[in-house]
């Protein structure tokens, strides 16, 4: 199981609602987001909630275990602009 995406006791950030890749916001890695996390998930599944850099290096980890075609430096550039464009 993953840890979790954020410190006990805080709160929440505002759920993230994007129904198109064509939402997400420009920026280095955007592409990368678009091929790898859609692969599987619709856009929105894949970026629904907000997370930390720690928190989705953990998720992108994962989901390259379960498959998702990302090399180090993918993943690295999707951790980046998730976590500026989708953070707490």
């Amino acid at each position: 199981p993953l840890p979790p995406a954020r410190p006990a006791g805080q709160a929440p950030a505002a759920p993230v609602t994007v129904t198109s890749v064509d939402d997400l916001p420009d920026g280095p890695g955007r592409a990368d987001v678009a091929r790898v996390c859609t692969g599987c998930h619709a856009i929105g599944t894949a970026i629904s909630q907000r997370r930390d850099k720690d928190a989705w290096a953990r998720i992108i980890e994962d989901m390259r275990g379960r498959g998702a075609p990302a090399d180090d430096a993918q993943a690295a550039r999707i951790r980046d602009y998730l976590a500026a464009h989708y953070g707490p």
